[in-house]
């Protein structure tokens, strides 16, 4: 029969390979755990970049549909007031050749009337 020091270093060493066997199995579930961990948060993160790469694509396109219509509109305003000013322009362009006709008509009145030998002057 076994004598009670060779059961104690039997059962130490029974206990030392148990140890050790669930120490290299619970790193072996800490390694695939962290494993699963990090390719979940990679595809999280890849996910999460998509999403927001689709959103900022949507909000810079309806930015620039928003311009595109303030574009047109301030086009048609701007052309109405190249209208206008181009307008304002010919019309005081012919006052200003009316003014000038009616001025050289006096101007040459004033000439004719200021000559010597003329009966009114």
């Amino acid at each position: 029969m076994m004598e009670a020091n060779e059961f104690r270093q039997l059962l130490q060493q029974t206990e030392a390979r148990l140890r050790e066997s669930i120490d290299a199995r619970v790193e072996q579930t800490e390694a695939r755990l962290r494993e699963y961990i990090d390719e979940r948060a990679v595809k999280t993160e890849e996910r999460l970049r998509e999403y927001i790469d689709e959103r900022t694509h949507d909000a810079e396109t309806r930015i620039v549909r928003a311009f595109g219509a303030y574009q047109q509109s301030a086009t048609v305003r701007f052309r109405k007031i190249e209208a206008d000013v181009s307008n304002v322009n010919a019309s005081t362009t012919e006052q200003m050749d009316a003014f000038q006709s009616k001025l050289l008509e006096l101007e040459t009145r004033i000439v004719v009337l200021e000559k010597p030998g003329n009966p009114a002057a």
